[in-house]
């Protein structure tokens, strides 16, 4: 298949690179320059114009780019972006979109902070961060495209944080390492559409770890989606530490 990656210079794109390349011919996309074998071509995912001719003659579609400290260029780029992407893949008669976010339903005030095991089905809760706002609505768009155009298979992956080999790197207690989240990026693309529920389809991408925040069930079912990466290393360190803080006595009934 010919995949085209929005965003390919960023971290979130590095796995999706590496699980896609040996399989697929690929069209890596970056406002910035960038050091690849692959086609590369430079697009301002803003411009409507450049993403439509990035998409042309592609297969898939995916959509890392993300922008979180400017106000204005974050709903550019996470809100008129999705916007641009969709608009291409209906241009383009492009039948399969991966669109990538936050799971900014979980938002630190009035979100789901407190809660376990959720699922795709908990309603949005962005909060009032900025960022999780922009990306919020390039979801609803997203979402709107993909009632409007049944021809167009769209796959939306909810992460929050990523960690890599580093043995100090820390990171949210629903992150994903990297590799998985290369692992899901193909499996979004390769998934066939019949296997799909609906033509729009999100699932929670994460490391499968113990008390986990969200739940990857769904998109073990119907992904196959395994992930490697349980991060023992991290949330056994961070209990021995507990532990170890409050003298080494557990916790006792009143």
């Amino acid at each position: 298949m010919n995949v085209a990656i929005f965003g390919a210079g960023g971290p979130v794109a590095a796995g999706a690179i590496a699980w896609l390349a040996d399989r697929h011919t690929l069209r890596l996309t970056d406002i910035a320059s960038l050091d690849t074998p692959h086609e590369y071509r430079r697009v301002d995912v803003t411009d409507p114009d450049q993403v439509a001719a990035a998409a042309e003659g592609m297969d898939a579609l995916i959509n890392c780019t993300v922008m979180r400290p400017d106000p204005v260029l974050a709903f550019d780029v996470n809100t008129r972006g999705a916007y641009n992407v969709m608009r291409a893949a209906v241009m383009q008669s492009v039948p399969r979109v991966v669109h990538t976010g936050p799971a900014q339903i979980f938002a630190t005030r009035g979100g789901y902070q407190n809660e376990w095991n959720l699922t795709e089905e908990a309603p949005p809760r962005p909060g009032v961060n900025l960022y999780a706002w922009s990306k919020y609505l390039g979801h609803e768009i997203v979402r709107t495209f993909a009632r409007c155009h049944p021809e167009i298979s769209t796959v939306v992956f909810y992460y929050a944080g990523f960690y890599s080999d580093e043995p100090e790197h820390r990171g949210p207690r629903f992150a994903v390492h990297v590799d998985d989240a290369g692992q899901a990026f193909r499996l979004g693309v390769e998934v066939p559409r019949e296997q799909l529920p609906s033509n729009f389809e999100l699932f929670h991408i994460s490391a499968d770890v113990p008390m986990a925040q969200v739940s990857v069930e769904k998109a073990r079912r119907i992904l196959g989606y395994a992930p490697r990466h349980n991060f023992e290393h991290v949330w056994s360190r961070r209990a021995r530490a507990a532990y170890e803080g409050s003298g080494g006595n557990e916790a006792r009934p009143g």
